[in-house]
């Protein structure tokens, strides 16, 4: 409606009106709930940063971040500055919970809350505050809830600003787990255990040899892990822990590969002058660093290292180097030979005469040109030959063949020896070629020497002498070479450690001959002592160490026979006597039938070992003595076995097992239509054209058996092909232990009694220095396979024994038969090495003629057997 003057008036009714008021009252409501800005007020905070000024009371502000570690100090600092007018106290909070209420003057208007005031201080001013926390706990982190400081008007409205502490705890290293040292090629597995309230970021990084300590990434994670790893991969491993506050955090592990030794860069032949000295090195890698040892090694001689000093060289020898961890072990075998441009040999010729020192040296060196410019007519740089000197008896040249350039010895002694087999050395037959040494002083104008000497007189004057006077008139004679040679050797060598001495050298039955025969031994100057060295003690705990396993058979066989459980008399009436069946000088064999023997109600077949009438007493006592011995073997399938004894009246019986075909030196010559000087059976024939096989099968047999004597330990003495005996089966068994000894302190046995020598099968060591041990047994072993081979035939054929000291002391050995092979040679030339110690044992030798066993058609070869060759069997007397 329109009022008069123009103005419009509404008219309402009551309902209309109340409908107005209500919705007046929602605008009013609305409008009350909008925050409104405080007329003119602001405020600025400088601290926490980043800074911010505001007017809005709502707004919400970037909270303020403090990272600290866990039980050290913080300080929370607010700064701030409010618009004129404005008079504001402010309250410092944890979450919603008030710390302390300051008012505007900056004063505090109560106490630090009491929960708190042990860790929490505050200092203000009307425009900042300070809130110290000390120490800082986990509780305190953002996780828990954060700080403030809100500023309040007389109005109530409020400006809020937080900070927010992040709590640093420090990575927890638990440690490395898993093996760090492994085999090469194996894997490597690493654990790196580290803890945090933030999971860590973990790395594996390794150390750069060389370079400083710079390293490089390997892997990323907790594990590391090395597939086939390598000796390259050694070195320091660094698991590195990092969860993104503060510094990172590691540990180191050394991881170690290990791996057997190997030898490197190793020279295998070294060629040096007589007497020069010698430096052998020997490098090996390996881990853990392997152990080093030489072999042949002279107790002057540090053995251990990786250097072998020598230093004097006088023979070609081979020298091992061992090295070995506990992963494995190498060895390579440096060879040394005696060599040069001028190479000094002795020769000795046993065709040429030489009579009171006079020889034409000048025309035997003419003699020698041609045939040594023949036999090195295909060896290059052979230039001549100078004679150095020449001793008589029979001669013995030495002489210096010039090369232009580097020759071993050994070559040029094997060339001289192949022209002496083949006959280009003209009309000389030569004995003997070896290497010449410092000690063996030649002598100008061919004078001779007290030995040379010796041998001529007592060869001239004892046909003499026997011719007229007879053998008491000889042996006077003989007592005046001795005082001559020993008065004529004090004038020559002036105080000189050498001894000149004869003696009268005895054989009897120990050695199976037929008779006794009388021989002139000479002790010649004795050499350096570490050319005889006492062996490796050993005791009775190793008795069946060498001794090969007995079958059930056998057990049972000799289960009755322990030496510590039964006794060994037996009545003479329960022996009967069959037939003699060998006789020696002394000692004669029987056959014999026993009864309740070992508690057998019946008969058995023995043998029975007596001595002969016209026995002396030290027979009698060398046959108690062998079987007392016996007594202590325990049963070995290639060694005699004892059964019995009578010793309570005489005469004297030693029962052993009873072998059908006697002994084995017999055996091979009745195999050959020859007859046996000893044991001779009717009743039993040996079997024709023994088998390269069958020779192997007693040579292996007979060093298991000596294998075993020689771990008790049990020196034989005499071992020889005529003291082994031949069971059924053509089982070998070793006997006759009349010379042997039984020894346990140092394994040598020194002879100090002038009894009979079996002087071809006796070792250098014991010939000249009346020494022995299982290793003389070993050197005799060679001579016994010598016979062997040659199928019965005699050591050092048709030469005289009395010599044989002499031969073997200028390096000869017996050669080489035509049908045996290089290899098996070999075997036997080892067993006489002038060193005992260089000898191979008899478990070696067993275990290596067991491997070639089936060779034995190449290694012997009996289409090139001579048999015209061992036809003359000598004496066995020597």
């Amino acid at each position: 409606m329109m009022s008069s003057s123009g103005s419009v008036y509404l008219s309402l009714g009551n309902k209309d009106v109340s409908e107005m008021i209500c919705h007046f009252k929602f605008i009013f409501v609305c409008i009350f709930l909008i925050p409104q800005p405080t007329v003119g007020g602001s405020v600025t905070w400088y601290e926490p940063s980043p800074e911010r000024t505001t007017s809005n009371t709502a707004e919400v502000l970037p909270p303020g971040i403090v990272q600290v570690y866990e039980g050290s100090s913080a300080t929370l600092n607010w700064n701030f500055n409010v618009s004129v007018g404005l008079g504001l106290g402010f309250v410092i909070k944890f979450n919603a919970v008030g710390i302390i209420s300051i008012r505007a003057d900056g004063s505090a208007s109560g106490p630090i809350r009491a929960e708190f005031q042990k860790r929490f201080n505050v200092r203000a001013t009307p425009q900042s505050a300070s809130l110290s926390i000390s120490p800082v706990t986990i509780a305190d982190d953002k996780s828990n809830g954060e700080f403030s400081c809100e500023l309040s008007d007389a109005i109530g409205d409020t400006w809020k600003r937080a900070i927010q502490v992040h709590v640093i705890v420090p990575i927890n290293f638990i440690g490395i787990r898993g093996k760090p040292t492994v085999f090469e090629s194996d894997n490597l597995q690493l654990t790196c255990e580290a803890l945090s309230r933030v999971e860590p970021n973990i790395t594996w990084t390794k150390g750069k040899p060389g370079n400083q300590g710079n390293t490089g990434v390997v892997q990323e994670g907790k594990v590391l892990t090395i597939t086939n790893i390598k000796r390259t991969d050694v070195g320091t491993f660094t698991c590195t822990a990092y969860n993104g506050f503060g510094k990172p955090e590691n540990q180191t592990v050394y991881v170690n590969v290990t791996y057997p030794p190997k030898i490197d860069n190793f020279q295998p032949e070294y060629i040096v002058g007589v007497q020069q000295s010698l430096t052998l090195n020997c490098e090996a890698e390996g881990n853990p660093p392997p152990t080093y040892i030489w072999t042949p090694c002279d107790p002057e001689q540090v053995c251990n290292k990786n250097t072998l000093d020598i230093s004097q060289v006088l023979n070609d020898v081979n020298y091992t180097c061992r090295v070995a961890n506990v992963h494995g072990n190498d060895s390579k075998t440096a060879n040394v030979y005696i060599g040069g441009n001028v190479i000094n040999i002795t020769i000795v010729i046993t065709s040429e005469p030489c009579i009171d020192g006079k020889y034409n040296q000048s025309l035997f060196l003419e003699k020698l040109k041609k045939p040594l410019r023949e036999a090195f007519a295909d060896k290059t740089g052979y230039e001549g030959v100078q004679l150095i000197g020449v001793r008589c008896g029979i001669i013995i040249a030495d002489l210096a063949l010039k090369f232009n350039s580097t020759t071993k010895e050994q070559d040029v002694i094997m060339t001289l020896n192949d022209a002496v087999r083949d006959g280009k050395l003209g009309e000389f037959s030569v004995g003997a070629i070896k290497g010449k040494r410092p000690d063996v002083e030649p002598t100008d104008g061919g004078a001779t020497s007290p030995l040379d000497s010796l041998s001529r007189i007592v060869g001239i004057i004892g046909i003499v002498v026997g011719a007229v006077f007879g053998s008491v008139a000889a042996l006077a004679v003989a007592g005046i070479l001795v005082w001559w040679t020993c008065w004529k050797k004090r004038r020559n060598t002036k105080g000189a450690e050498g001894k000149c001495c004869i003696h009268v050298i005895t054989f009897g039955n120990s050695s199976n001959e037929t008779g006794r025969s009388t021989d002139i031994a000479v002790e010649l100057p004795k050499p350096s002592q570490s050319h005889y060295m006492a062996l490796e003690d050993r005791t009775r705990s190793q008795v069946m160490v060498d001794a090969s396993p007995l079958s059930t058979e056998q057990i049972s066989e000799y289960a009755s026979l322990n030496p510590c459980t039964r006794s060994w008399e037996t009545p003479r009436e329960h022996v009967t006597i069959k037939q003699i069946i060998g006789k020696g000088a002394f000692g004669q064999v029987a056959k014999a039938t026993a009864v309740n023997l070992q508690g057998r109600a019946k008969k058995t077949l023995v043998a029975v070992k007596m001595l002969k009438e016209n026995a002396s007493e030290s027979e009698r006592k060398d046959l108690l003595s062998e079987l007392e011995l016996m007594k202590q073997l325990k049963p070995h399938p290639y060694v005699i076995k004892l059964l019995g004894c009578v010793t309570k009246s005489e005469p004297m019986f030693v029962l052993i097992e009873y072998v059908p075909f006697g002994d084995l030196l017999g055996y091979l010559r009745k195999s050959r239509g020859l007859n046996d000087t000893y044991y001779k059976d009717p009743d039993i024939k040996p079997q024709t054209n023994l088998t390269s096989q069958q020779l192997m099968k007693f040579a292996w047999q007979i060093a298991d058996g000596m294998s075993y004597l020689s771990s008790i330990p049990v020196i034989h003495r005499d071992l020889a092909a005529r003291n082994v005996l031949v069971g059924e089966g053509e089982t070998c068994k070793v006997s006759d232990f009349g010379m042997a000894r039984d020894v346990q302190e140092n394994n040598i046995y020194e002879r100090k009694t002038r009894g009979r020598l079996p002087v071809k099968w006796t070792a250098i060591e014991a010939l000249l220095y009346g020494k022995y041990s299982t290793k003389s047994d070993v050197w005799s072993y060679g001579v016994l396979l010598f016979e062997i081979f040659t199928i019965g035939g005699s050591p050092y054929p048709r030469m005289d024994g009395r010599k044989i000291a002499n031969f073997l002391q200028e390096g000869y050995r017996m050669p080489k038969p035509q049908h045996v092979d290089d290899k098996l040679y070999d075997i036997i030339t080892k067993c006489w090495k002038d060193d005992p110690n260089l000898r191979p044992s008899f478990e070696k030798l067993r275990n290596k003629l067991k491997e070639m066993d089936n060779q034995h058609k190449r290694l012997i070869n009996l289409k090139n057997y001579d048999d015209r060759l061992y036809v003359n069997v000598d004496d066995l007397a020597v």
